[in-house]
């Protein structure tokens, strides 16, 4: 038990959110026992983060790398980065000093990477200052330098937080510093809720005989978006009643957008449909009834949010066999698993489902049981606290 309030100095990369950071923000919001202090750059995590009462303070300087930038450009990233790590460790030591805080939580590598310097200069001097950071990726999309830079961090800071035993088992020490904490849900948020499923479908002139397959998240190539697109239209043919919704930003990708526009543009309106962004998650997951993950191999997905979240609101779910996928899904009894990048496998996942979807009623119950024994944030909050004691 923990009789008083732990100060913990959180940081970010990211002026905008997604699953990494709600999962945060989540656990931020959940522990009564952490006073937070959060700095990251401007934008809207911040003012999300501030909507929840949470003390921000904003570095324009904790804008993420370009890890790829042109070597035409090298000489001004570097000393780009130079000025930026200065400002950046300066700022955070002496908001340790004033705030009088010894536990500092970076938020994945880039925010790991920009305090490193602090991280090495503190042990070295032997401060009772305390160092985590919460790995969320088993790939870097910026190459092998980030790679290099999350077994540095690995090596000196004091926990190394994993979402899943993939993550974890990719580094070859197998480090005792390394400790997987499973991503967390407000499962009294997140659960069926019958007036925003039916609003939902009325928006999109959804009866009650669609099935509504969902894949949610940014739209970026390694997600699968094209691959479940043409799945869907090889079962189209044969289940006329079936409908397919992408929801997610794309992120400055025009090829992948017109990859995707090209393959549905000629469709009756409305049998596939992309939305936009948005932060009303509850009624999205509500209003389908399939959330499909189809992250191609290579990439790897390191805890799929959707596919827990999904399962909170006793939505059938598919996934690719990637990463920690199987950690949170177990083939026909929660959820269903199919092998990722194989098309025809997808279809396979996709038809049983379709076909015997009237009778899954236990697999969506055990699916929102998993979540309930598993993947809630008092679980996660609990967890996480049990880390913090060891280093306080």
């Amino acid at each position: 038990m923990i009789d008083s309030q732990i100060k913990v100095l959180y940081l970010f990369c990211y002026e905008n959110h997604s699953g990494a950071e709600l999962v945060m923000k989540r656990l931020i919001d959940g522990n009564k026992f952490v006073k937070p202090i959060v700095i990251c750059p401007p934008g809207n995590f911040s003012d999300l983060l501030r909507s929840s009462n949470i003390k921000v303070i904003e570095l324009e300087s904790l804008r993420p790398l370009n890890w790829m930038a042109k070597r035409s450009s090298r000489i001004k990233i570097i000393f780009d980065t130079f000025l930026r790590l200065c400002k950046i460790n300066y700022s955070t030591f002496r908001i340790l000093n004033k705030e009088k805080i010894n536990i500092v939580h970076a938020n994945n590598v880039n925010a790991s990477f920009f305090v490193l310097p602090l991280v090495i200069l503190l042990k070295l001097f032997f401060t009772k200052k305390r160092f985590i950071w919460s790995n969320h990726d088993l790939n870097y999309r910026s190459g092998k330098f980030a790679e290099y830079i999350s077994k540095l961090c690995i090596k000196f800071f004091d926990r190394t937080i994993t979402v899943s035993e993939a993550v974890k088992n990719k580094y070859a020490n197998k480090s005792k510093n390394i400790v997987v904490l499973y991503n967390g849900l407000d499962t009294k948020l997140f659960q069926h809720d019958e007036t925003k499923r039916l609003s939902f479908r009325k928006q999109f002139n959804f009866s009650s005989q669609h099935i509504v397959i969902g894949i949610i998240g940014s739209i970026i190539p390694h997600k699968g978006h094209l691959m479940i697109i043409d799945a869907f239209l090889s079962l189209l043919p044969h289940y006329s009643h079936i409908r397919l919704l992408l929801i997610g930003r794309y992120e400055n990708d025009n090829l992948l957008r017109n990859a995707i526009t090209a393959k549905i543009e000629n469709l009756n309106p409305g049998l596939v449909q992309v939305l936009n962004h948005t932060d009303d998650i509850h009624t999205v997951y509500n209003g389908i009834d399939l959330v499909t993950n189809c992250t191609l191999p290579g990439v790897g997905e390191p805890l799929g949010t959707t596919i827990y979240e999904g399962m909170a609101y006793e939505k059938i779910v598919l996934v690719s066999n990637t990463g920690g996928s199987s950690e949170i899904v177990t083939d026909g009894y929660d959820g269903y698993i199919f092998e990722p990048g194989n098309l025809t496998s997808l279809i396979v996942k996709l038809k049983e489902i379709i076909e015997n979807y009237g009778s899954l009623s236990s697999i969506r119950k055990e699916a929102r049981t998993k979540v309930l024994n598993k993947f809630n944030i008092d679980k996660m909050v609990s967890n996480y606290n049990n880390i913090i004691l060891t280093l306080h």
